[in-house]
C-alpha cells in the first residue's frame, strides 16, 4: 500500500502551493463525497475515523484490495481538486488590479508651487461649484446693466467731461466720476453672489502660501472683491448731476461724499491690485522652470471672479 501511496505522490502534477481557501473547499468536497458514498454501505462497515471529534481507534472496515484502491482514488481526487481550485482561484486574485492600468498622475510636491497655486485655485473653485448656471448669468449680467444706465444718464455730459487735458480739472473731475461708474459696476456683480464670495475672500485671507509673489496676490485679490462687497452703495447718475450743478467744479467733486467715496474704492482697488500684479505673467507665460501653474480654464475663471479687475 505504501509502494501504491508513493507511487501516486510521484504522479502528481507540479503546481503552486494552495491557497488556505483552496486547500479547505477541497478538503470539505472530499469529505462531504466519502461521507455520501460510505453511507450506501452495509451499516456494519459503517466504522470509518474521520475529522476531529469522531470515533478513534477503529480502522477500514474493508479488505485490503478495496482499501488500496479507496487510498488510491482518494488521493487522485484531493490532487484534481486543489490543483483545479488553485488554477481558478489563482488568477482571481492575481489579477485583481488590471494589467494596462495606468496609475494616476502623481499629486504635486507638498509645497511646490504647483500645489501652492491649486491651494490659490481652491476657493474660486468652490465659488464656481456653489452657484448656479443661473446666478452665474446674473454676475455676468449685472455690471452690463449698471454700465447701461449710466451711460444712458451720463451721455448729454460726456462731451464736457472728456474736454480736458490730462492735468487739467476738468480731467480730474472726469477721472473721479469714472471711478464712480467702475465702483457702481462692481458692486452690482458683487452683491449677487455676496456670501459665495465672502466665503472665498475669506479663505484667500487667511490663505499661507510659501511663495511671496502667490501670497501677495491671495491676499489682493481678497482685498480687491472686499472693497466692492463692503463699500456704501453710490449712484453714478446722481453723482454726475451733481457735479454738473455744482458747475464741473474739482473742489466740491473731491470733497463731496460721493467724491471721496469713489476715490478711497480706487485706491484701495489699485493697491490690491498691484499685490496680484507679479503672479499674472506667471499664469499666462508659466512659472520657474517652464512649469505651468493652472490651466487655461482656471486662469479664465480666475480673472472672471465679480469684483476682480484685471
Amino acid at each position: 500500500m505504501s509502494d501504491e501511496l508513493d507511487r501516486l505522490r510521484r504522479a502528481r502534477p507540479s503546481v503552486p502551493p494552495p491557497s488556505r481557501h483552496a486547500r479547505q473547499s477541497a478538503q470539505a468536497r472530499l469529505d462531504e463525497r466519502i461521507a455520501h458514498e460510505f453511507s450506501l454501505a452495509p451499516s456494519a462497515t459503517r466504522g470509518r475515523p474521520g475529522r476531529r471529534g469522531r470515533r478513534r481507534g477503529r480502522g477500514w472496515p474493508l479488505t485490503p484490495p478495496l482499501a488500496t484502491a479507496a487510498w488510491a482514488a482518494a488521493s487522485l481526487l484531493v490532487v484534481a481538486i486543489v490543483a483545479g481550485a488553485f488554477l481558478l482561484l489563482g488568477p482571481s486574485h492575481q489579477g485583481s488590479a488590471p494589467a494596462n492600468s495606468t496609475p494616476a498622475s502623481a499629486a504635486p510636491a507638498r509645497g511646490s508651487l504647483k500645489a501652492q497655486a491649486l491651494e490659490l485655485w481652491g476657493p474660486a473653485a468652490t465659488f464656481y461649484a456653489s452657484i448656479t448656471p443661473l446666478k452665474a448669468k446674473a454676475i455676468a449680467q449685472a455690471p452690463k446693466l449698471a454700465g447701461q444706465r449710466i451711460s444712458a444718464c451720463q451721455a448729454p455730459y460726456l462731451h464736457h467731461l472728456d474736454s480736458g487735458t490730462v492735468t487739467s480739472d476738468i480731467a480730474k473731475v472726469n477721472t473721479i466720476d469714472q471711478d464712480a461708474e467702475e465702483m457702481e459696476a462692481m458692486e452690482a456683480a458683487v452683491q449677487v453672489a455676496s456670501p459665495q464670495l465672502r466665503v472665498a475672500t475669506r479663505a484667500w485671507a487667511q490663505l499661507t502660501l510659501a511663495n511671496p509673489t502667490m501670497q501677495g496676490f491671495s491676499r489682493g485679490l481678497a482685498d480687491q472683491i472686499n472693497a466692492s462687497l463692503n463699500a456704501p452703495h453710490i449712484d453714478a447718475c446722481r453723482f454726475v448731476r451733481q457735479i454738473v450743478a455744482h458747475g464741473y467744479s474739482l473742489a466740491w467733486t473731491q470733497a463731496s461724499h460721493d467724491g471721496r467715496l469713489a476715490t478711497a474704492w480706487w485706491a484701495t482697488v489699485l493697491r490690491a491690485g498691484k499685490r496680484q500684479g507679479m503672479f499674472w505673467p506667471w499664469l499666462q507665460n508659466g512659472a520657474i522652470g517652464r512649469e505651468h501653474l493652472l490651466t487655461v480654464e482656471q486662469q479664465k475663471k480666475l480673472t472672471a471672479m465679480p469684483g476682480e479687475i484685471s
